[in-house]
């Protein structure tokens, strides 16, 4: 579980790269929470990128639910795109959990790099839970850039929840690309949900691309929750 409970902001203010290079392993393997519960913003603010380079998957395997509660909006705003360009895994294998209780701040403020550069694997290994409970922002503001570049895996393995809760926004402000440009699938296999529950919003506003090109993979394995708790703040400030 990833948390933010209350006004939590992950930002990149200008120009920061997170990159995940080539085989290289993030692992959080036992009851990790990454939340966010209450007016969280995810934030990248200027010229990044979010790609997958290679044979990227996104799966939800069993009884996965990608919910969107109250008057949330996901947005791309003008010619946004998300890659996954080949064979990229994020995972989330059990009871992971990564978790900012209240007003945590984790900060690179000047031309900072998180880098992981071979054979890089960031995984939650079962049961965890990504939700945006209320008023949260997923924002991608100009030519922002989060990268995977090689063999990365983004993974929820069983059970896995996408929550949106109330008034939440995921955006994709200007020129930003959502696509998987090899092979790539979105696969909901056993008992998923997609749920706009009350006055949610969906737009592709100007020349905006969800693309899955070739063989890419998007999976929700089991029973995986990433969560922020409260108030916390992952920033990356400038370039």
């Amino acid at each position: 579980t990833i948390q933010n409970d209350a006004n939590n902001m992950i930002q990149n203010d200008t120009n920061s790269t997170i990159q995940n290079d080539v085989y290289n392993m993030i692992q959080n393997d036992a009851n990790s929470t990454i939340q966010n519960d209450a007016n969280s913003m995810i934030q990248n603010d200027a010229n990044r990128t979010i790609p997958n380079d290679a044979n990227s998957t996104i799966q939800n395997d069993a009884n996965s639910a990608i919910k969107n509660d109250v008057k949330s909006t996901i947005q791309n705003d003008a010619n946004n795109k998300v890659q996954n360009d080949d064979n990229n895994m994020i995972q989330n294998y059990a009871n992971s959990t990564i978790q900012n209780d209240a007003n945590s701040t984790i900060q690179d403020d000047v031309n900072s790099t998180i880098q992981n550069d071979v054979n890089n694997m960031i995984q939650n290994d079962a049961n965890s839970t990504i939700q945006i409970d209320a008023d949260s922002m997923i924002q991608n503001d100009a030519n922002s850039t989060i990268q995977i570049d090689a063999d990365s895996t983004i993974q929820n393995d069983a059970n896995n929840m996408i929550q949106i809760d109330a008034n939440s926004t995921i955006q994709n402000d200007v020129h930003s690309t959502i696509e998987n440009d090899v092979n790539s699938s979105i696969q909901n296999d056993a008992n998923n949900t997609n749920q706009n529950d009350a006055n949610n919003t969906i737009q592709n506003d100007a020349n905006s691309t969800i693309q899955n090109d070739a063989n890419n993979m998007i999976q929700n394995d089991a029973n995986n929750i990433i969560q922020n708790d409260v108030n916390s703040t992952i920033q990356i400030d400038a370039n």
